[in-house]
């Protein structure tokens, strides 16, 4: 099997928070793509919510990004409980069914999960390291299909709190991912936008 040299960037959703129906979540992947880890033209945002949502930017490139995003509604007559999980992966190269190293630097991630309605406030955890393997198990012209085996130490954008504290995030799952284009990116997927509540609502 050759090796493929242009990178895939991933937006993923996934469920380690709320219950299965309040989740929403969006599995999408990009070719020739790439993460932008900065808020680029956006002025006066607290250091702490850049922390938040600045590595989850994505521009063209040639590399593949992974796209996971889940948002939950929260309980039923519970007001401002809506929260929101973004796993963002850039790889650089990759090969079918060859498990990839997180320490390896052919790959980029980021993580973000936190409190929707208090991203003001920059209420939540964010992480830009983790351990473990990723594995693309298959992909065709639309689809892809990947395994993954991921533990990462997210910590507070904002200092700790009593709700908010460092805390160790595991994913051990498989997920389907759909193709999509740079254009059809939103400020929930991947796009930068001035009001910070679009990126972290759908």
């Amino acid at each position: 099997m050759s090796l493929k040299r242009y990178a895939i960037v991933f937006v993923l959703g996934f469920w380690t928070i709320g219950s299965a129906d309040t989740r929403t979540s969006h599995l999408y992947y990009l070719e020739k793509a790439q993460v932008v880890d900065r808020c680029q033209g956006i002025e006066g945002r607290d250091p702490a919510i850049k922390r938040l949502l600045a590595g989850h930017y994505i521009e063209g490139g040639d590399r593949l990004v992974l796209l996971l995003r889940t948002f939950d509604q929260g309980k039923p007559f519970v007001i401002d409980d809506e929260t929101y999980e973004k796993l963002t992966v850039e790889l650089r190269s990759y090969e079918i069914g060859i498990p990839i190293e997180l320490s390896s630097p052919e790959v980029k991630l980021y993580y973000s999960n936190g409190g929707a309605p208090w991203i003001s406030r920059a209420s939540g955890v964010f992480s830009s390291e983790a351990s473990g393997t990723i594995i693309i198990e298959e992909k065709n012209e639309n689809h892809l299909r990947l395994k993954l085996q991921i533990t990462i130490p997210a910590k507070p954008a904002k200092g700790s709190t009593v709700l908010i504290k460092e805390r160790t995030v595991e994913i051990k799952e498989g997920y389907t991912l759909q193709k999509i284009l740079l254009e059809q990116l939103t400020p929930w997927l991947g796009m930068r936008h001035p009001s910070y509540y679009k990126e972290v609502y759908p």
